[in-house]
């Protein structure tokens, strides 16, 4: 999986774009976030630039799939 099938099984369970980035951190606001560092690609929750729980995995495949995993568990990010 890559972030752009990653993005359309998002929308497909309702999980509302404002409360994640599968692009890398925006800002300080609270958000769920994929982002690919130099060599590993990184899961984490972040919270007014406090960074939480912060996942490192070696593929993007494997980083999307936690990713898709963890914030479905939360259906309160779901639109309503």
């Amino acid at each position: 999986m890559n972030r752009e099938e990653l993005k359309q099984l998002l929308e497909k369970e309702g999980i509302n774009p404002r409360f994640y980035s599968i692009y890398g951190p925006l800002g300080d606001e609270f958000r769920y976030i994929l982002n690919k560092e130099i060599s590993m690609w990184t899961v984490y929750y972040t919270e007014r630039g406090k960074i939480i729980n912060k996942q490192l995995f070696n593929t993007e495949d494997e980083a999307c799939r936690y990713f898709l995993a963890w914030i479905k568990r939360y259906p309160e990010l779901k639109t309503v």
